[in-house]
């Protein structure tokens, strides 16, 4: 929450539209190859950005607005880096 706080009053005071979010974790669904003889059932399937999937290097998703993070990438990697605890990685995304 003083992460998001921390962003939101110095890049988007106003409107106070950059979010933290969490990753999916959704597991991954394999497609063997014939030579691997297992029996296939493909269903639906969604293509997920790869920080969706468990086992990522992506703790957080930091989701900003397009134009503020263009304007201000820098400075905002830098405060995401002060506020966030060591060893924790995060994703800057544009909303």
């Amino acid at each position: 929450c003083y992460l998001r706080k921390a962003l939101n009053d110095k890049y988007d005071p106003e409107l106070r539209r950059i979010t933290i979010d969490g990753t999916l974790d959704t597991t991954q669904d394999y497609i063997y190859t014939p030579a691997e003889n297992l029996d296939v059932y493909l269903g639906i399937m969604y293509l997920e950005q790869d920080f969706n999937y468990s086992n990522s290097t992506v703790d957080f998703l930091v989701n900003v607005p397009g134009q503020v993070l263009n304007d201000k990438i820098n400075e905002i990697t830098a405060t995401i880096n002060f506020y966030k605890l060591a060893g924790k990685s995060y994703k800057l995304l544009a909303i």
